[in-house]
């Protein structure tokens, strides 16, 4: 007859279980702190002409385009 330890069938198979998902989390946490783009301060502009968007952080009401040149007013954020 086989002899098996309550070692083997129940607590090794769980222990193995547990590291792996402890693994998984650590990867996924750690992976989509990367992902984030960091917010840029100032105004958000979006070009009426080309539909180039672009933030300037001057205090104006309005910009002039970096691609075209016309003259925008800033969207609310």
């Amino acid at each position: 007859m086989i002899d098996l330890s309550i070692y083997t069938v129940f607590l090794l198979p769980a222990g193995l279980n547990l590291v792996v998902i402890l693994l998984l989390w650590l990867y996924y946490s750690n992976r989509t702190e990367g992902l984030e783009k960091p917010v840029a301060e100032g105004r958000l502009y979006r070009c009426s002409q080309c539909g180039y968007v672009y933030i300037e952080t001057f205090g104006r009401p309005g910009t002039e385009c970096p691609r075209c040149g016309a003259y925008n007013d800033a969207i609310k954020r």
